[in-house]
């Protein structure tokens, strides 16, 4: 845009014999020098009249001065007096109907530099040079909204990778949370269904092992009946009349089936044992009832857990118990197994 505006500048110089000047732009309603070409006379950064540039702003119309300093409407100007300008043109570059910018020039050397002739093939020009600097602007317009786009799309870049480190991140804590809760819900229903089992187990188990006492005791009256009958034939010597029956004893084998029910006996006496250790240490494991904070004993808690491992175990594995003094702590024995 700059070396536009400075080559345009240079152009309208040589082709209208000036000796200085400027193209301005407005900014906020405010016109200033875009372009210069040579400095005035007293190095003043100023090389435009204020007063001449505002009135073709204003009007939109060229102005033409001869003799600034001492002819015309701006006599009066103080930097016409102040620098005794001479020669003046100031003419508006129109775009499309609307004042794009203004161009500045001087000659202090010659009054009358700017004749007739070099002020209409300026203001031929003029149409050119404003097409020229609209489609810089035009231009200079895109190149911001592109480096604008760009900034926009790299901090959107930057947002959408933190939002999507974000959003893995949240991910991964949603998943190890549903990880866990699934395992609390396993562990619950594991635990339901443990103390549902141990429950449904208990009572019959409980009237088995509540009637294995009697039974051995009624089968130890039978049999005191019975070897009271045989000591009775013995004594009586009653063998004969009793032969048919000492024939079925020995058919039935009856000595073997003495022995046999004792072994039953004793057989459920310990599976009803085993049964009730079992139940209890479900009951342990599970402790359904207790989800709150209380003292529990943590060497209890694993026999239970390894009695209930030990049959899935096999002879694979070989449980080596050294238990410390550690005693009862403080925990939730139901989360505990």
């Amino acid at each position: 845009m700059e070396r536009l505006l400075q080559k345009l500048l240079e152009i309208a110089i040589e082709n209208a014999g000036a000796q200085c000047g400027c193209i301005l732009l407005e900014q906020d309603g405010l016109w200033s020098c875009a372009a210069t070409a040579d400095v005035d006379r007293n190095g003043n950064k100023t090389v435009y009249s204020e007063a001449v540039v505002n009135y073709t702003a204003r009007t939109k119309e060229p102005v033409v001065l001869q003799d600034a300093s001492s002819q015309g409407a701006f006599t009066k100007d103080d930097y016409m007096i102040d620098g005794h300008i001479k020669s003046v043109l100031c003419v508006p570059f129109m775009y499309q109907g609307e004042l794009s910018s203004i161009l500045y020039l001087e000659n202090n050397l010659t009054v009358g530099a700017f004749t007739a002739d070099r002020v209409e093939m300026l203001e031929l020009l003029s149409s050119q040079m404003a097409i020229a600097i609209q489609n810089a602007k035009l231009y200079a317009n895109l190149e911001a909204s592109r480096d604008e786009i760009e900034r926009w799309n790299g901090q959107l870049e930057f947002k959408v990778e933190e939002r999507t480190k974000e959003l893995q991140q949240a991910l991964k804590t949603v998943h190890r949370t549903q990880v866990q809760l699934l395992d609390s819900v396993k562990m619950a229903s594991l635990g339901q269904l443990t103390a549902g089992i141990a429950h449904e187990i208990n009572n019959p188990i409980n009237f088995v092992s509540a009637n294995i006492n009697p039974l051995k005791r009624n089968i130890d009256d039978m049999m005191e009946v019975i070897n009271r009958y045989e000591d009775t034939v013995r004594k009586h010597e009653l063998q004969d009349a009793f032969s048919g029956i000492d024939a079925l004893k020995k058919e039935l084998e009856f000595d073997y089936l003495l022995n046999e029910t004792q072994e039953l006996l004793k057989g459920m006496e310990e599976g009803t044992k085993r049964t009730a250790e079992i139940v209890k240490d479900l009951r342990n494991f599970s402790r359904l009832d207790e989800d709150v904070v209380k003292k529990s004993d943590i060497h209890a808690g694993m026999e239970s857990t390894l009695m209930l491992l030990k049959k899935k175990a096999d002879s694979r594995v070989d449980f080596i118990r050294q238990y410390g003094p550690i005693g009862e702590i403080e925990c939730f024995p139901g989360k505990l197994n």
